[in-house]
């Protein structure tokens, strides 16, 4: 709470005032007239302030609200103020009081304050610059800043605010008390009226008389003893309430304005002797107690309280039918029509609401309603199509107007009897046409109109279905159906089962309607529909191989579908032809039954020759089945070369030779045979090698082709085969060798082939090694070899034509090899005495092309050292086209002459070729060895 007390400038402001006397009285209220209110201090700061009032809670913080010094109940109200300075503002902060009472006699003694709250405002600071002028900022509003006008505030009663902001150096300034009131402004909210007239019609001459109601003032008016509302009623002729009332102001009485929020004021009485239109009116007059707003006079809206005066009027009526019977009796379908006369009244006009109704006592909903303007006082119905049997009744309705009272004709006074419809009967069968098929199902649709009414007939309907010898549809039908009607919008229908006519001839429907309520029986003539039933036309779709190879055997089945019985007494004949327009026959027709599937086989026929063939299949059809035939196109057989295969038969191995023969024998599997005098085909040999290992490689591979041929096949024993035989001019290389054959195909057969793949093996040549050794004698006697080594194969000298290649040497040197054995007929190592090296051959040609070696040692030979008996070892070391071969086991026996003393060399020193001393013949005999196993490394295996 701020007291006044506190703060110089206002006791020096209230001795001004009490100084001042009237001039100071009149400052006072200058400055409550502003919600802006201005302080300054000695301390060079001015404190200014604005009242704010906000409809509602405003956010948070916000400033929402509007600068007013008036509020209404239920108003928010919140203050603001600026601390400015002429250098810079210091931190504090400004404390808001509200005070409620009047600003004028309250200073003195402020009391309990009704909010207070204090805001801390952050100084600015300056740069101290002259004329600089700084200022901050505070809002109540807040947690605590915002005070809410109670609902039942009195109007014109006062609130006022007073700010104090403290700096933080002690200095302090506050806003001058009253410079900030908000007055409390209750709004009246706008009051209306309403009227109720009694009676609002009636026939002349009548009392009328009226109430008006006033709405809508609120409780503050209703406490207030005088707040008072009357009420001046006028009654106008016409809708307009514009001119002179037909009678003078009539007057209620004051109404208090009661605590119920509404209060009612009756009118006097008015006799009205006239028809016509009339117009009540209520003008409201409102009187306030001092201190509220006027209000100003209102009346009640014009035309919202009309009264009529009207004539006494009566109605009658006439009812008509096109076609009508005779009286009151119509046809089904009838146009029912009505027409009326309005007697009586003042001039009478508006409309006549005519209804008919589907029966007499004029009872539920009208079947049909018209409304028509009158006209000279009568008026005619529109036409509706009697679409109901049974007795109809017309009433007719006057709405009245502003001068004369609505009448009606009643009920009964027109009534009209429908009588039933004889409906009419059409058929039309499913089929679309008046010519069907054997065997087809056929149903019949009808049609029952009700000549031109709206809704169909009801109830069933009896399809009859008479055979060919019933033309005049007597006796018996051979097929009856009954079907309940479908009612449709402008006619019924129906459609019967199917029903297969197995029959040729002509059948004929009749359709009998048995009626309803509104329809009576009726039924279609006979021969108005007839249905021509003749034979069926069947489809024939044959099935048979698609493709097969030469000299297979093809047949064909046909299926025989929607003819009607189709096996009865039928066949299909069956021809294979071998051009596209079925005129070249291949072997003879055949026929088949057609069994009860419809089914029909051929027999088989042996196509000869490759090519397109085409089946013809002819049904022979029967009494109720025609006769087709299929498309000759339609089923092709494509007719393909055979695909033989190729094998070989392996050959035994083949020693090579200065002229080796090969041969090759190629059988034919699957082979079909060309006629006689014609040739089969022919068989492509090749030979390719040599080749390392054991993989089969052909020229794709980029082997050698040592021998080809072309060979005729023949039947040999049951077999087509081909055998192919060459001499090869030259000794083949050792080695595998590979055949492929390729069968070349004729007209009949695809060529085929063996593939690269059967082997045949080129064994080297193997010779032949004889000795003739020197003979024997004593110890010390020289012992010689010769050895004679044949036949050998050589390449060369090297020939050879295109379809011979030309042999190449191997390069290796042949040569034998000599050695000495005592005492061991097997010439093992352990015997060896003499290791006598290898020697290069001299060559002598054989007449077949092969060469004989004779290798003889030199006569220096071996000087035997022991006595026993000493074998010679030859061995021809060989080449790739040539075996190693050796000659063990000739004996020369040597003795010991009588005298002779033993020496101490060993058997194996070889002192006579290379030199005395054990050294020597380790040497020899090592160097031997080495030769020998050096040889036997290079020389070429058996393959």
């Amino acid at each position: 709470m701020i007291s006044i007390k506190r703060h110089s400038w206002v006791d020096w402001l209230g001795k001004a005032m009490a100084l001042t006397g009237a001039l100071g009285l009149l400052g006072m209220a200058a400055s409550l007239s502003t919600a802006t209110a201005l302080a300054g201090s000695p301390g060079g700061y001015s404190l200014s302030t604005q009242a704010y009032t906000a409809s509602g809670l405003p956010s948070a913080g916000g400033n929402t609200g509007a600068a007013s010094s008036k509020a209404a109940p239920g108003d928010y109200i919140y203050d603001t103020a600026t601390v400015s300075s002429g250098s810079y503002v210091q931190s504090g902060s400004i404390e808001f009081e509200l005070f409620q009472g009047n600003p004028y006699t309250g200073c003195y003694d402020l009391g309990t304050p009704l909010l207070q709250t204090s805001v801390p405002v952050s100084s600015t600071e300056g740069e101290g610059l002259a004329g600089r002028s700084e200022s901050v900022s505070g809002l109540s509003a807040g947690a605590d800043g915002y005070y809410q006008i109670p609902a039942d505030a009195s109007n014109g009663s006062q609130y006022f605010w007073v700010a104090t902001y403290s700096a933080a150096g002690g200095t302090s300034v506050s806003s001058p008390c009253g410079s900030e009131p908000v007055s409390v402004q209750v709004v009246l909210p706008q009051l209306s009226v309403t009227t109720q007239a009694t009676p609002t019609t009636a026939a002349a001459p009548f009392t009328a008389a009226d109430t008006a109601t006033v709405s809508n003032w609120p409780q503050l008016l209703a406490d207030d003893p005088e707040a008072t509302a009357s009420v001046v009623f006028e009654l106008f002729s016409g809708t307009s309430c514009q001119g002179q009332p037909v009678a003078p102001k009539v007057p209620g009485k004051a109404i208090p304005l009661g605590s119920a929020g509404t209060a009612q004021s009756p009118s006097g009485a008015y006799t009205i002797t006239r028809p016509g239109a009339y117009e009540w009116l209520a003008q409201v007059s409102v009187n306030v107690g001092a201190g509220w707003p006027q209000i100003q006079p209102f009346e009640s809206a014009c035309g919202s309280e009309p009264l009529d005066s009207q004539a006494t009027t009566s109605v009658s009526t006439w009812s008509s039918a096109s076609p009508a019977e005779v009286g009151t009796v119509a046809q089904f379908g009838s146009q029912l029509a009505d027409s009326a006369t309005v007697e009586g009244g003042l001039n009478p006009s508006g409309t006549v609401t005519f209804e008919l109704f589907d029966n007499a006592s004029c009872s539920g909903t009208p079947v049909y309603s018209d409304s028509v303007s009158l006209s000279s006082g009568r008026a005619q119905s529109g036409t509706y199509v009697a679409n109901q049997a049974g007795t109809w009744e017309w009433e007719a309705q006057y709405s009245g107007d502003d001068f004369n009272t609505a009448a009606s004709s009643g009920c009964g006074q027109e009534p009209l009897t429908v009588e039933r419809a004889t409906p009419q009967v059409t058929t039309v069968t499913s089929s679309g046409s008046q010519q069907v098929p054997v065997g087809s199902g056929i149903s019949d649709s009808t049609e029952v109109s009700n000549q031109g009414t709206p809704s169909g007939a009801s109830g069933d309907v009896y399809f009859n279905l008479f055979a060919p010898d019933q033309p005049s549809c007597s006796g018996e039908p051979v097929f009856i159906d009954e079907q309940a009607l479908t009612v449709g919008p402008d006619y019924s229908y129906a459609t019967s089962a199917q029903f297969t006519v197995d029959h040729l001839g002509t059948y004929s429907w009749t359709v009998a309607y048995d009626g309803d309520a509104n329809n009576n029986p009726s039924s279609s003539p006979c021969g108005s529909e007839l249905v021509d039933v003749v034979q069926a036309t069947p489809q024939i779709t044959t099935t048979t191989q698609s493709q097969v190879v030469v000299g297979s055997q093809v047949s064909d089945e046909a299926e025989i579908t929607g003819g009607f019985r189709p096996d009865s007494d039928a066949s299909v004949t069956f021809g294979l032809y071998s051009d596209a327009s079925c005129t070249q026959l291949v072997g003879q027709t055949s026929t088949g039954a057609v069994n009860a599937q419809g089914d029909a086989f051929s027999a088989p026929v042996t196509v000869s020759w490759p090519g397109l063939y085409y089946w013809e299949d002819t049904y022979s059809g029967n009494d109720l089945n025609q006769t087709v035939t299929s498309n000759c196109q339609s089923e092709p057989v494509l007719v393909t070369k055979k695909c033989p295969t190729v094998s070989t038969v392996q050959q035994t191995p083949v020693t090579t030779a200065p002229v080796t023969t090969v041969s090759d024998t190629a059988t034919l599997s699957g082979l079909y045979p060309a006629p006689q005098g014609q040739s089969n085909g022919q068989v492509h040999f090749e030979l390719f090698g040599p080749v390392a290992g054991s993989s089969p490689q052909c020229p794709c591979q980029g082997s050698d082709l040592v021998a080809q041929g072309w060979v005729p096949v023949t039947e040999v024993n049951g077999q087509f085969q081909a055998t192919f035989t060459d001499q090869i001019q030259h000794p083949l290389l050792p080695g595998n060798y590979y055949w492929e054959a390729d069968y070349s195909g004729d007209a009949y057969n695809r060529p085929a082939s063996s593939g690269c793949g059967e082997l045949t093996v080129v064994l080297p040549n193997t010779p032949a090694v004889s000795t003739a050794p020197s003979s024997g004698g004593t110890i010390g006697t020289v012992i010689t070899d010769t050895a004679t080594v044949t036949p050998v194969v050589s390449p060369n000298p090297a020939s050879g034509t295109a379809s011979q290649p030309t042999a190449v040497a191997d390069g290796t040197p042949d040569s034998v090899h000599f050695q000495l054995f005592l005492n061991d007929p097997t010439c093992a190592a352990s015997g060896l005495v003499a290791n006598l090296g290898s020697f290069t051959q001299s060559e002598t040609s054989n007449p077949d092309g092969s060469i004989t070696y004779t290798v003889s040692l030199p006569a220096s030979g071996y000087k035997t050292v022991s006595s026993g008996t000493y074998y010679w070892d030859v061995t021809f070391t060989g080449d790739d086209y040539n075996t190693t071969v050796s000659s063990c086991g000739e004996p020369v026996s040597i003795t010991t002459p009588v005298g002779h003393v033993l020496g101490v060399s060993t058997p194996n020193t070889g002192s006579d070729l290379f030199g005395t001393g054990l050294l020597g013949s380790l040497v020899l005999f090592l160097g031997g060895l080495l030769l020998l196993a050096g040889r036997r490394a290079l020389r070429p295996r058996t393959r």
